[in-house]
């Protein structure tokens, strides 16, 4: 008995409640126009739409749908309607942004410290990013060493082919390419000590696909060389008996050396021996 007194005060606070909520206009008969509900549509009951919690009287929580933009808001930074998470759109250009910071960063790590001793967390911290983000863009750190370490031979030898083949003095414009790279060899120490490691270690494995590598890069410079030098002999700048690939690969092997010097000794200067070369070679003019 008490608690059917219980429930039936309770269902008449509730009805009371929703009297006040949605007060029906005067004039309104209860025959003319139904109940107003707790959902706010005719013809249903004020008694909330999940009904009530067992035998204790007290009425459900209703449930309301968010709105619109709070869905969107809370998908796009969630996850989607499938349950799978929504990862944001990231641009080309931050992408090759941070594959450019990770790069530097490596360079750094890996010229004073050397690519076995460094560490992808050591390089991560450089970066600052974490190591698991170095991986989405590099499968291995001797992957990531081998772009620190290595160059585009191929688009270096076709700037060298278009710069000469465009001048109207090509020996002035083999010389002036060459100038640029030992002035940019003196600003440029963590350069010096990923080129050489990277003959270092093409060395220990003489017969790796790496070493193969190293000497096909080499080679495709030098044949760029040795026709700006062919050019020169074209125009009667420089001699016709000289032979362009010996000299290609001689003035290569000058570049490599100059890296080496100037790297064990700041006071080294490149540029300085550059000019002799540079010298030697305006004074063969046929």
């Amino acid at each position: 008995m008490i608690h059917s007194a219980n429930l039936r005060s309770a269902k008449a606070q509730e009805g009371s409640r929703c009297s006040r909520s949605t007060p029906r206009p005067a004039n309104a008969s209860s025959r003319s126009s139904p109940a107003p509900s707790s959902t706010g549509k005719p013809g249903t009951s004020c008694r909330p739409s999940t009904g009530w919690s067992g035998r204790s009287g007290a009425p459900r929580a209703v449930w309301r749908r968010p709105s619109r933009s709070a869905r969107l808001q809370y998908d796009r930074g969630h996850t989607d309607r499938g349950g799978a998470t929504l990862v944001p759109r990231v641009s080309p250009h931050y992408l090759q942004e941070r594959r450019r910071r990770i790069i530097e960063a490596a360079s750094e790590v890996f010229s004073r410290k050397g690519v076995k001793a460094a560490t992808m967390a050591e390089v991560a911290a450089a970066a600052g990013l974490s190591p698991g983000a170095i991986y989405r863009y590099f499968a291995s750190k001797e992957d990531l060493a081998r772009v620190c370490m290595g160059i585009n031979a191929q688009e270096v030898a076709d700037a060298w082919r278009q710069t000469v083949a465009a001048a109207v003095h090509p020996l002035e414009a083999f010389l002036g390419l060459s100038r640029g790279a030992f002035e940019a060899m003196r600003d440029d120490r963590e350069g010096s000590i990923l080129s050489i490691e990277r003959l270092l270690d093409a060395a220990r494995s003489p017969d790796s696909a790496f070493a193969l590598e190293v000497i096909s890069e080499r080679k495709t410079i030098e044949a760029a060389v040795a026709e700006t030098i062919e050019r020169a002999q074209l125009a009667g700048e420089l001699p016709a008996d000289i032979d362009p690939r010996l000299l290609a690969e001689s003035l290569l092997a000058f570049y490599y050396g100059a890296r080496l010097m100037s790297m064990v000794d700041p006071a080294w200067e490149p540029v300085a021996h550059f000019e002799v070369i540079a010298e030697v070679l305006a004074r063969l003019k046929a």
